[in-house]
């Protein structure tokens, strides 16, 4: 036989031999209705639960297996087989693992399988970051933090911020700051005012994962802080019209932190004494009419309530007992008059018809 087609059909051998082995090794773009059918067709585990997927096809197949960093396996002359691990606790699961078959007819075929591992975060903690004063200041910006620990995937990350069980509009105002693979910091401004005195602050982190149940959401610690605030004033008279003797009971409250003082003025000239949040004189006259000015003041600020007071002069004394003795007299003497008018007439019509009686008394003896 000739050398050289003894070369050639060994050459033609050894190529046939690595073409089939190729066909195995690597997939076939052509596999189209032979790739394996992988069920679910996606995952997404709890870190630390099991987890499991069926591989299978209508094909008859030389090979059957799973590439995966855990839990790899494969089958020769079946057409269906389960991967399967106990717990996910190795992450790089995250990168998904592949179904593969092999056949003469269909060469290589693979279906991957996506898996997506969430961790619910092992702790959450808010805190206020760089105060420079014990307290806060009404008006001044000051940051809070949010740092959440072993939380994964960070992508799926959102926090919500509350004051008490309030939630506050301010999640997209929020600054997200990687530090590490599994822990986040994110920071949001807030502008201090007089209702975050004492009020008490926390945050949650959420994970906006497609599960069939929501994950719940991990609270963090709670906050409070003292705010240092101007007065306001909260309650005050209006402007008084008074009787001499009247009494005079004006009044203005404020609210603060730290705590206000009170000073009462008239008419511009501070009275001394007169420090409380009410200001009473038990019987006013001329002298008390004008302009009142109560002044509550703090560290922080202050501020002037104004009320006018107008005393007139005469006064009303509805108290004191009422002299009735003129009009008693009077109806008196009325009485007596009206007594006398009466018997005066009774008399005058008992003497007239007693005059006309003895009248006709003599007209009849005369006759006979």
């Amino acid at each position: 036989m000739d050398p050289t087609l003894d070369f050639i059909n060994s050459q033609r051998v050894h190529w046939t031999i690595l073409l089939f082995l190729l066909n195995l090794l690597l997939p076939s773009e052509g596999c189209g209705v032979g790739r394996p059918r992988v069920n679910p067709t996606s995952l997404l585990v709890r870190y630390g639960d099991p987890a499991s997927a069926t591989c299978s096809t209508p094909f008859h197949v030389d090979l059957i297996g799973w590439e995966a960093a855990v839990g790899a396996k494969e089958e020769p002359q079946t057409q269906q087989l389960v991967w399967g691990v106990t717990s996910v606790s190795d992450w790089s699961l995250g990168d998904g693992v592949t179904c593969f078959t092999s056949s003469e007819e269909h060469g290589r075929c693979e279906t991957h399988l996506p898996i997506t591992i969430y961790k619910i975060p092992n702790r959450v903690t808010i805190s206020l970051l760089y105060p420079p004063e014990a307290a806060l200041i009404e008006g001044r910006i000051y940051t809070l933090d949010c740092e959440i620990q072993n939380v994964v995937p960070l992508s799926s990350l959102s926090i919500r911020w509350f004051k008490g069980d309030e939630e506050l509009d301010i999640s997209q105002k929020s600054r997200f700051l990687k530090r590490t693979l599994d822990k986040a910091n994110v920071r949001t401004d807030i502008n201090a005012s007089r209702e975050d005195h004492e009020a008490s602050y926390s945050c949650a982190a959420h994970l906006d994962l497609n599960t069939t149940e929501p994950i719940p959401d991990t609270r963090s610690n709670s906050i409070q802080w003292k705010v240092l605030f101007k007065p306001r004033v909260l309650n005050a008279s209006g402007d008084v019209f008074l009787r001499a003797k009247d009494k005079m009971e004006l009044t203005c409250l404020g609210e603060a932190n730290p705590m206000p003082s009170y000073q009462w003025r008239h008419q511009g000239v501070a009275l001394a004494g007169e420090n409380e949040t009410t200001l009473v004189i038990e019987s006013v006259n001329g002298s008390h009419d004008g302009l009142y000015e109560c002044l509550i003041r703090n560290t922080e600020g202050d501020v002037t309530v104004s009320i006018r007071v107008s005393v007139k002069d005469e006064p009303v004394d509805s108290d004191e007992p009422v002299d009735s003795s003129p009009l008693i007299g009077a109806l008196v003497a009325a009485a007596v008059l009206m007594a006398l008018g009466a018997a005066g007439i009774t008399y005058w019509l008992y003497h007239k018809n007693t005059k006309t009686d003895r009248y006709h008394v003599r007209q009849r003896t005369t006759k006979r």
